[in-house]
């Protein structure tokens, strides 16, 4: 079930969410919420190797 969170989370960003989200209900908000998760770690990483101040997001 992990599996297909993540590969359904994966295609957030090219427009499958909305998709997801209408069809599976509640596993579609979880799968939005592990890849906002992901989304998160992603620009942290990005901020600390810049040494550019923390997005907006972390706010």
């Amino acid at each position: 079930m992990l599996l297909i969170i993540a590969i359904y989370a994966a295609t957030i960003p090219l427009g499958g969410g909305l998709l997801m989200l209408f069809a599976y209900g509640v596993w579609g908000l979880t799968a939005v919420w592990f890849n906002l998760l992901v989304i998160r770690a992603v620009l942290r990483m990005i901020s600390a190797a810049t040494g550019k101040e923390e997005h907006w997001i972390f706010k």
